[in-house]
């Protein structure tokens, strides 16, 4: 079970779901929530006419650390009412972004949440929040589709397996949630066979070391079918009511995922259910 639990505040659409999320679980496993609202100072951006005055710089600050303070109230208030042990937490940062502040409280804890934005919005600061946890943590995190349901309930679980260190993290690190969970796929698309990929029969040794966990798994294999592999995994997830998709996070480099596309980016910003990333 999970006992320290982290939600990291981004104050994009996500937060709401992500927070709903933190709650539940800390119920479940009668866990203690954190919740992080960093608040950067401004980052003097010189000009024709050179730089602001520091004065200004000053307030921009003091303005976005009493709305945060204020939103730890109304977090607090909410927090309270739902009888779990809970701290809210608004940290300053002059050297550190807030996504990296984020990571570093996110180390302290079993699970770190986050919210995701709308997929047909770039948010880049959001995209950046969420690489930085997942990258900088060394903690799993639990990415949360902003128009998620209420009730995260997890019996149905895909692992989106591939023979990496990444998918194998990301397996060990759902433990808790396999292992409360009614039906497990292995989902593997495209299998490539080989000495440095898959063996003769794809999900086969991961499928025996979860069983060893007294976990009943199922082992499917399916073709792309002209789709990419993040889209075959969201469009098997869709279809088979999966309520929470297990995945290793950035296997490939993240320059290469920009510029070329990758499951990370595809499943984190299209997946209309949690997923559980590793790295």
């Amino acid at each position: 079970m999970f006992k320290d639990i982290m939600v990291a505040i981004t104050r994009f659409q996500g937060d709401e779901a992500a927070l709903a999320v933190g709650m539940q679980l800390a119920e479940r496993d009668d866990a203690h929530l954190a919740v992080v609202i960093p608040v950067e100072f401004p980052v003097p951006v010189p000009n024709e006419w050179g730089v602001y005055p520091y004065q200004m710089y000053s307030a921009f600050y003091d303005d976005a650390l009493k709305n945060a303070n204020s939103l730890a109230d109304e977090l607090r208030e909410k927090l309270g009412k739902q009888g779990i042990k809970f701290e809210v937490r608004v940290e300053s940062t002059v050297l550190m972004t807030g996504a990296q502040t984020s990571a570093m409280h996110a180390r302290y804890s079993d699970l770190v949440i986050v919210g995701a934005g709308a997929p047909d919005q770039k948010n880049y600061p959001l995209e950046n929040n969420f690489i930085e946890l997942l990258m900088n943590s060394g903690r799993p995190v639990l990415r949360v589709p902003h128009s998620s349901e209420t009730d995260f309930t997890f019996d149905r679980i895909v692992i989106a397996w591939q023979p990496c260190r990444e998918a194998s993290r990301a397996v060990h690190d759902a433990m808790t949630f396999l292992k409360q969970a009614k039906s497990i796929d292995i989902l593997i698309i495209d299998p490539k066979v080989g000495e440095a990929a898959h063996g003769e029969q794809p999900g086969a040794d991961i499928a025996a070391h979860l069983a060893r966990h007294d976990l009943n798994v199922r082992v499917v294999t399916q073709p792309a079918m002209g789709k990419t592999t993040g889209e075959a995994i969201v469009e098997y997830g869709k279809q088979t009511d999966a309520q929470l998709i297990v995945a290793g996070g950035y296997s490939h480099s993240r320059f290469r995922e920009f510029m070329l596309g990758g499951v990370t980016r595809e499943l984190s910003q299209h997946s209309p259910v949690p997923i559980l990333f590793a790295h």
